[in-house]
């Protein structure tokens, strides 16, 4: 029985937050890094490009957000 055409995304409860990852990104964290920017960059870039009308600057900024966060 098929019951939804659209995929089952499971979420681990193991999950961390934010806020610990950004605690641990503080502590020079690499992998946390990594998941932060999996998480929101391609979000942080359309959100840039409502304001800008230009991908490659939205880019370039959340590039530069993401090197001030490290």
């Amino acid at each position: 029985v098929i019951i939804s055409d659209k995929p089952f995304i499971m979420l681990s409860v193991n999950q961390p937050t934010d806020i610990e990852l950004f605690a641990r990104i503080a502590n020079d964290d690499g992998d946390a890094f990594a998941q932060v920017f999996r998480q929101y960059y391609k979000r942080m870039v359309l959100v840039g490009m409502r304001f800008m009308s230009d991908r490659d600057l939205s880019e370039n900024i959340v590039q530069q957000v993401f090197v001030k966060l490290w």
